[in-house]
């Protein structure tokens, strides 16, 4: 594989197909070079595609042996687990900057106290499944992808050439040349400092692209705990039926049982998800990690959140498309002319990601400038036909796909 040619002013964000995962090459021109920065790297062991060593070969020879800067949005497996699998050629890779939500600071007493508390849900949630035998696959899909991660975030604090410098980003902060890349501008937006946001994971009705189950509760990786040979219709139940009230009330004294936990950890480390604005002359991307509806809402309801938005042109759709991460609203105030839309995503180990709805909605907001990582064939799968044509400004590799433009 080769070096890709640039244009001189071209910008440009490569999508890698890494499976259920996210990887993110974005290229920054510069006086004749580029200058550029790595967004996360890793997929679920549950998605996996058999690409993520080519990935992070390309990776190293697109950037020449340098990165300005390489993004943690944040510690799940789907967002660094290829930090620990290509440790070696990322060790040949010299790094500016290493940018990572202030709740991996191994020095802010609060974070320290939030991962410690993390990790031991984590370790219970596991030896739980191990004492049980447990064979629900969506559970062990989720604990899987918050287990086995030091290796990656060790590499990421110490696994660089040139010392990089580490930064705990958190809401608020703004900087400009970043690592010396020239012309860029960054905002924060998350994750937020209150940690009670960091606990508000679903997306209130209004705010969501779902259409809810018969029973009322929004749509989620459910876990069904008995088989149809065993339920009853409130009609075949007659007067010895639960009341609505009742049915309310059982169903939240059961809400953290051990799948509940986990999911409400697995949304809970989502959270602490980087937002990212970058401004770089007129484009804006926007790299919201995986972020639920506390993250978002501690600054989309903030003076200037629609101003913000109206910028976007580039929007990286949070949490592989799924319906629970991308609020309405925002997306409606992304309200630029040429607004884009990158998805990583794929239907393997979630069959109920990329969401449908969000989907058609990103069309419509978009005029059609969406594109899937999944569009990529790979032999392992599972892959989408593309309809059509690829969006303007798209171009398709091997295992990647470019949106390019001019700065």
């Amino acid at each position: 594989m080769n070096h890709t040619s640039l244009a001189p002013n071209a910008l440009r964000v490569r999508m890698y197909r890494v499976g259920f995962g996210d990887c993110f090459l974005i290229s920054f021109p510069d006086e004749g070079r580029h200058h550029h920065i790595l967004v996360d790297c890793g997929v679920h062991a549950a998605g996996q595609v058999g690409t993520l060593g080519q990935v992070v070969e390309n990776v190293l020879e697109e950037c020449q042996g340098s990165l300005a800067v390489v993004v943690a949005s944040h510690t799940h497996q789907d967002h660094i687990s290829g930090f620990a699998e290509g440790r070696d050629l990322f060790g040949k890779i010299k790094v500016g900057q290493v940018w990572m939500p202030w709740c991996e600071d191994p020095h802010d007493r609060a974070a320290v106290r939030l991962r410690q508390k993390h990790l031991a849900i984590i370790q219970a949630l596991s030896e739980h499944l191990l004492a049980t035998n447990q064979k629900n696959p969506a559970l062990l899909s989720v604990v899987q992808n918050l287990l086995g991660n030091d290796e990656a975030l060790r590499v990421l604090r110490r696994g660089f050439r040139g010392s990089p410098e580490m930064r705990y980003l958190r809401a608020g902060e703004r900087f400009s040349a970043p690592a010396g890349v020239a012309g860029l501008s960054v905002e924060v937006l998350g994750p937020p400092d209150d940690e009670s946001f960091l606990s508000r994971m679903d997306l209130p009705t209004g705010e969501r692209f779902l259409t809810p189950p018969a029973h009322g509760v929004a749509d989620r990786h459910w876990v069904e705990p008995f088989s149809s040979t065993f339920k009853a219709t409130r009609r075949e139940y007659g007067k010895n039926a639960l009341s609505p009230d009742e049915e309310k009330r059982m169903r939240k004294a059961v809400a953290l049982d051990t799948e509940g936990l986990a999911f409400a950890l697995d949304s809970v480390l989502n959270n602490t998800s980087l937002v990212l604005l970058l401004s770089f002359h007129g484009q804006c991307l926007l790299f919201p990690g995986d972020a639920q509806w506390g993250n978002w809402q501690a600054w989309l309801e903030a003076d200037g959140a629609d101003e913000r938005l109206d910028r976007v042109t580039l929007f990286k759709v949070p949490h592989h498309g799924s319906g629970n991460a991308t609020p309405k609203r925002a997306l409606r105030a992304m309200t630029g002319q040429g607004l884009t839309a990158l998805v990583s995503t794929q239907t393997k180990p979630w069959s109920s990601i990329p969401h449908v709805r969000l989907l058609d909605a990103l069309s419509r907001q978009t005029r059609g400038r969406v594109a899937r990582s999944d569009w990529v064939p790979v032999s392992a799968g599972p892959n989408v036909r593309r309809a059509g044509r690829l969006p303007k400004g798209f171009t398709q590799g091997e295992f990647w796909m470019d949106w390019t433009t001019t700065a």
